[in-house]
């Protein structure tokens, strides 16, 4: 082999080598990258930070998580209890599981948390901090599995499988059924049937006339209130809008002159002054002490039902379900028009 065979071979050989080098050096700042790529979603996915989730994915946008992560969807009790979860997510991003390539890459994650669903089935809790309590003393775990997908953007790697269910798992916390039934709830009750059975299903309202009932439920008792004041409100408004079409059907007739009449005969100047005074006394009825405290007593849990027990009304009950009380009173003296009424609870 001549000198310049000897040269061409070696320097074939370092080429080689200095390929495989920066080859090597540029995949392994690729790794080194998306592993702090990986870290960096996997805080986010901990901290539940739907806007930085968001701003770390290359799609821009992922309403599922949006709306899953949105604290306006949930009770105070569930925020508490998310929270505590999240308090006990690890994760660990698997190095060794990286693959990159110029635009592409991979990396698998593993997240650890405590078992919340065994602590709810395990216990039972009457309010959200002893749940809380529980989960964060749980020694138990589960673990799951998520491969973060990247495609590159710029300088940066973003999340490119945003939409895959593994992501979706991890949160699965967010449906869990708590159990608690403590706290406080809210019932609204359409009372316009109340007004078309007393007077005339042909009547035509502007508006419902709402009233807001709350249920307390705390150490074994409960109470269900009028929120009088949101109540007369609510009905200031509503007859304001509607006296005219009240006393036209009550009258019986739609004539000015006639309703004149009508207004003269019970000692008014005019319709007018009739109109004005008959709505001042509706207004002073919504003022009536008695309406603010509906009922009270003690109640018990029977599966998914409520049994209540009234000092001085009859005995009734309500069914438990997703969270909500909903009971179903029997309209003894026919005021809302039907033989039932509902009044269906959510907690606040």
């Amino acid at each position: 082999m001549n000198s310049s065979t000897i040269r061409k071979t070696a320097a074939a050989a370092l080429t080689g080598i200095m390929v495989l080098s920066l080859t090597s050096c540029s995949l392994f700042g690729s790794n080194k990258a998306v592993i702090e790529a990986a870290e960096g979603f996997a805080d986010a996915l901990v901290k539940h930070d739907a806007g930085k989730i968001l701003k770390l994915t290359s799609e821009g946008e992922a309403e599922e998580f949006e709306a899953l992560l949105d604290e306006d969807n949930y009770n105070p009790d569930k925020l508490e209890f998310v929270d505590a979860v999240c308090g006990t997510i690890e994760y660990k991003v698997d190095e060794g599981s990286v693959k990159a390539s110029k635009d592409e890459a991979s990396v698998d994650v593993e997240f650890t948390m405590a078992d919340y669903g065994a602590v709810i089935d395990d216990g039972e809790y009457s309010d959200i901090d002893g749940l809380v309590d529980a989960i964060e003393d749980c020694d138990d775990t589960v673990d799951i599995t998520i491969t973060f997908e990247f495609e590159k953007d710029g300088d940066d790697w973003l999340i490119s499988n945003i939409e895959d269910d593994d992501y979706l798992d991890l949160y699965e916390f967010y449906s869990a059924d708590l159990g608690l039934i403590e706290g406080t709830y809210i019932a609204e009750l359409d009372c316009n049937n109340a007004l078309l059975a007393s007077l005339g299903s042909d009547l035509v309202l502007e508006g419902n006339m709402i009233a807001e009932y709350e249920l307390v439920l705390e150490n074994g008792e409960y109470s269900i209130t009028l929120d009088l004041e949101s109540f007369k409100s609510n009905g200031e408004t509503f007859f304001s809008n509607n006296m005219d079409a009240i006393l036209m059907c009550l009258f019986s007739t739609e004539d000015p002159d006639e309703l004149d009449e009508m207004a003269a005969m019970l000692g008014y100047a005019d319709y007018d002054a009739m109109k004005d005074d008959m709505f001042d006394q509706m207004m002073d009825a919504f003022s009536d002490e008695e309406l603010q405290v509906t009922a009270s007593g003690t109640y018990i849990i029977d599966g998914d039902t409520i049994e209540f027990s009234d000092i001085e009304l009859d005995d009734f009950a309500g069914t438990i379900s997703d969270g909500k009380i909903t009971i179903e009173l029997d309209d003894v003296n026919g005021v809302f028009g039907s033989d039932k009424v509902t009044l269906a609870f959510e907690h606040v």
